[in-house]
């Protein structure tokens, strides 16, 4: 991802956040000075970097497809003209379309996907 000036958004950052599934740190900061987090934290701090340098960004909420199910998972996406989505956990600009977003938005969003995630059906019926 490249600023308006074409250098890029800082990448160390976000590789220097130790995987840390259910970690439960969702401002940036406290990701950033604790260096551990899961999707969650990992999206929070992207959006929170995005912003600093002058790009609208949101968290994505939804599934993503791993090779053995979809499983939940948040992302961000960036207004560059339109939405675009990122992953900084699978480090994919854009985001590949293994990643089923269902709402964006804070931690509220995130609470109300929870309910949904426990009683979802998702089969895939064709891929090419």
């Amino acid at each position: 991802l490249l600023l308006a000036t074409g250098e890029p958004l800082p990448r160390a950052s976000l590789a220097d956040i130790a995987g840390n599934h259910g970690y439960d740190r969702k401002v940036a900061l406290e990701v950033l000075e604790l260096r551990a987090g899961d999707c969650n934290e990992h999206a929070t701090l992207m959006a929170a970097l995005a912003r600093a340098v002058g790009l609208p960004a949101r968290v994505a909420v939804g599934v993503v497809y791993t090779g053995n199910g979809f499983y939940y998972h948040a992302w961000n996406e960036v207004w560059l003209g339109r939405w675009i989505s990122l992953d900084p956990v699978m480090a994919q600009f854009p985001a590949d379309v293994t990643h089923v977003k269902f709402i964006d938005g804070g931690l509220e969003e995130q609470i109300r996907m929870a309910r949904v995630i426990g009683s979802l059906t998702m089969e895939i019926l064709e891929y090419r």
